[in-house]
């Protein structure tokens, strides 16, 4: 796992109730999971920034790859937040953020 901290990290906001081992756990299986969706750490923060791209811009200022990664990186977060919260329960506040280095 030393590859995927030296690209970004990964922090749990909004889950009351859980320990500094149970929010680093969820962290990691969050990072783990959104790497292996895609294709690799490399492949999280391109993924991440055509997904803030996407939302900040029109369709149509967007290339063809810049909308597949947006999609990729939705379909993406969605597994790893599941595999973050695993065994956790599912609160409706919490997020995971992606922080780049």
């Amino acid at each position: 796992m030393n590859g995927i901290s030296t690209v970004f990290s990964v922090v749990l906001h909004d889950f009351p109730g859980l320990d500094p081992d149970q929010t680093h756990a969820a962290e990691s299986r969050f990072m783990v999971a959104a790497s292996r969706e895609l294709g690799g750490p490399d492949q999280v923060l391109p993924s991440y920034d055509a997904f803030l791209a996407a939302h900040e811009s029109v369709e149509a200022d967007l290339s063809l790859e810049e909308v597949h990664r947006a999609a990729e990186w939705a379909r993406a977060y969605e597994k790893a937040r599941a595999a973050g919260f695993r065994g956790l329960g599912d609160p409706v506040d919490a997020y995971f953020e992606i922080v780049p280095f």
